[in-house]
């Protein structure tokens, strides 16, 4: 692979953007051309030198709106990327990412965390996701329960990836270093 952008417009403070940092690192040691295509511009540092950061210049979008961030992150991809090919690794705002990759005839990747049980009420919606989920190459999710319940209530298939991102040093808990006491 050449290219991976990773694409999330809206960076916050919750548990998805602790696995953007653990899997961007990751694979920017990996894969040369690694891009992070996002509409905050305050979170540079929690990334490594290697990852190619595509966002704003101007702060005026970290406090927007996620519909407002996702539109701006859709025309940087289409205006900076019209040449290049790449898998696109889609972290939020999956329906944006899925016509980018139509757009562009692209592979597509995307991280689920929140269970179809919260956001499908009816019979439209369940459609709508089932359509979106089953256009990508591939899904991932962090749990095995979540890879079930998503079978069930979708019939999609996902992999399970949860393992990888514990196993992370620097998620693992620290072993308290045991105070030295001077004897007088």
């Amino acid at each position: 692979m050449k290219n991976l952008i990773i694409f999330i417009p809206s960076i916050e403070n919750a548990g998805v953007e602790k696995n953007l940092f653990i899997l961007s690192n990751y694979f920017s040691k990996h894969i040369n051309n690694t891009y992070l295509v996002t509409a905050n511009n305050n979170y540079k540092k929690k990334f490594n030198k290697k990852i190619k950061i595509v966002c704003p210049k101007s702060r005026f979008f970290n406090n927007q709106s996620r519909a407002i961030k996702s539109i701006c992150c859709f025309f940087l991809i289409l205006n900076l990327f019209k040449r290049k090919k790449f898998v696109l690794f889609s972290f939020q705002q999956n329906l944006f990412a899925l016509i980018i990759s139509k757009i562009f005839s692209v592979n597509l990747i995307i991280r689920l965390n929140t269970s179809p049980n919260k956001y499908i009420s009816n019979y439209f919606q369940k459609i709508i996701f089932q359509t979106i989920y089953k256009l990508a190459n591939e899904i991932i999710v962090n749990s095995k329960d979540f890879k079930k319940n998503l079978k069930k209530k979708l019939n999609v298939k996902s992999s399970y990836i949860y393992k990888q991102i514990i196993k992370n040093k620097k998620f693992k808990k620290k072993k308290k270093k045991k105070k030295k006491i001077l004897k007088i």
